[in-house]
């Protein structure tokens, strides 16, 4: 390894879990609409739990080609966005503080799953061979035997089936 801290792909918070490499937010499992920019705000502020991250720094992440008023209102409606997905409330806050005129700090606990030891497959069952066509033949030709001709009518009988006449046939 190089030093280097490796950014976890899932991050968890609270009732949710983000999955940073698909852009999957889920709610107690279930996915929860978000559009880009404000899960770029989310994924932004989760790269630093507990740390502030100023409105600089996420306009240079985010909108590095925008002017201050293009980035200034757009930062305010991903951030409001993104409050509205999380249940998250400005004046109460659970997940984003606003550090004013500074910028955010997500403030939420934050955790990664566990890695989980690899499971080892199950033991492949041994496959019986489909019956072969000669095997299938073989069988047909035992029903056919059980049955016999009457050799005056040419009528066939079954072993126990009584003709028209009522009376058996025999073999």
């Amino acid at each position: 390894m190089d030093g280097r801290e490796v950014t976890p792909r899932v991050v968890r918070f609270g009732v949710f879990e983000l999955d940073r490499l698909s852009g999957d937010l889920r709610k107690n499992g279930v996915r929860v609409r978000l559009q880009e920019q404000p899960l770029r705000v989310l994924d932004a502020l989760l790269a630093e739990p507990g740390e502030p991250v100023t409105r600089d720094a996420l306009r240079q992440r985010l909108w590095p080609d925008a002017t201050f008023g293009d980035f200034d209102n757009g930062l305010n409606r991903a951030i409001n966005r993104l409050r509205a997905a999380l249940g998250d409330e400005a004046d109460n806050p659970r997940f984003i503080e606003t550090l004013e005129r500074r910028g955010y700090r997500f403030i939420a606990p934050v955790s990664t799953p566990e890695a989980k030891a690899p499971v080892a497959a199950p033991e492949a069952k041994p496959v019986e061979p489909a019956p072969s066509a000669l095997e299938n033949t073989a069988g047909f030709c035992s029903a056919v035997r059980a049955s016999t001709f009457h050799a005056s009518g040419g009528v066939a009988a079954s072993r126990g089936i009584r003709t028209s006449s009522g009376r058996p046939r025999s073999a």
